[in-house]
């Protein structure tokens, strides 16, 4: 729930912090999970890149986004979220 300043809690905030990540890793792939390693040497690199590629093919193919969701689910459990 958000403080009574109004603005977004820390789980809110850390939520969308994965959800840029998601984005950027189906936006650039390779770079930008090469980036997150840095910060999380503990991710699983081939998993990351797995759920990116089958994320794109969903989306070219206009399918549900299940591998989106997985790739969302693994973010949040590299950030502990």
């Amino acid at each position: 729930a958000a403080h009574s300043r109004g603005g977004p809690g820390e789980r809110e905030v850390a939520l969308m912090q994965v959800e840029r990540w998601r984005e950027r890793i189906l936006a650039e792939r390779d770079r930008a999970i090469d980036e997150l390693l840095v910060a999380h040497p503990d991710a699983d690199r081939q998993r990351l890149r797995q759920l990116a590629m089958a994320a794109e093919r969903e989306q070219r193919e206009g399918r549900s986004p299940r591998a989106a969701r997985q790739l969302f689910a693994a973010l949040r459990e590299v950030f502990g979220v």
